[in-house]
C-alpha cells in the first residue's frame, strides 16, 4: 500500500472513521496566555483540528478563522459552532498553499508545522509575520528533532532546539519553553517547543 501522505493522516486515518468521537477540548493554557494579552481581535488558527480552542475564543468574542485540511473535521466544527451559537469562519485549505488575507491580531499554530517541509515553514513564517497587526501575537507549538513521531521517511519539518525562538529575534518573546509532554494515545513523550511572541 502506498505510504499515506502525512498531511492527510488525520482526515484519512482519524476523523473520517465511523466511530471517531469529536471532543473539541480547548487548550486551556493557550486561552489563558491569549486573555492576558488581548480581550478581542482577529484570530487565525492554523490546522485547527477539532477546534476546541477556536470555539472557546469565539465564545469570548474573538473573530476566529480556522484553517484545516480535513473537510470532515470542518463540517463537524460547523455544526458545533451552530449548536454553541458562536460565529466561526472555516477554510478548508492546505497550508502548503494557504495565503492569509488581511491582518490578524493572534495567529495560532499548534502541532501542525511538522506536516510541512522546511522551505514552506520558512515561507509561512514570513507571510504570517507580515499579516500580523502591530502588537499582534503568535503562539506556536512545534515538534522538536528526536520526537518519537519522526521517522526516517518523515518529509515534515522538526525544529532544532532553540530554533523556534530564533525565528522571533525581531519580535518581543513573551514566553518560550522546550518540554516533554506525554501522549496517552501513543504512549510516548512528545518533544515540544512553545512560544508566545509579540510583534513590535
Amino acid at each position: 500500500s502506498k505510504m499515506i501522505n502525512e498531511k492527510y493522516f488525520f482526515e484519512e486515518k482519524v476523523f473520517s472513521k465511523k466511530d471517531f468521537v469529536f471532543t473539541s477540548e480547548p487548550y486551556d493554557e493557550i486561552i489563558t496566555q491569549i486573555l492576558k494579552l488581548k480581550k478581542s481581535g482577529r484570530v487565525l488558527d492554523l490546522g485547527c483540528g477539532e477546534g476546541g480552542t477556536a470555539l472557546a475564543l469565539a465564545k469570548k468574542g474573538f473573530d476566529v478563522t480556522c484553517v484545516d485540511l480535513s473537510a470532515t473535521v470542518l463540517s463537524f466544527l460547523k455544526k458545533e459552532a451552530i449548536t454553541r451559537k458562536v460565529p466561526l469562519t472555516l477554510l478548508c485549505k492546505d497550508l502548503d498553499f494557504f495565503e492569509p488575507q488581511g491582518s490578524y491580531d493572534i495567529i495560532l499554530g499548534l502541532g501542525v508545522l511538522h506536516f510541512l517541509k522546511k522551505q514552506r515553514v520558512s515561507e509561512l513564517f514570513s507571510l504570517l509575520k507580515k499579516q500580523t497587526s502591530n502588537q499582534g501575537i503568535h503562539i506556536f507549538e512545534v515538534l522538536l528533532e528526536g520526537d518519537p513521531s519522526q521517522e526516517k521517511t518523515s518529509q515534515g519539518y522538526y525544529f532544532k532546539k532553540g530554533e523556534l525562538k530564533e525565528k522571533y529575534t525581531d519580535w518581543n518573546i513573551l514566553f518560550y519553553k522546550e518540554f516533554k509532554s506525554h501522549d496517552d494515545e501513543e504512549h510516548w513523550d512528545n518533544h515540544l517547543a512553545h512560544i508566545v511572541a509579540m510583534k513590535i
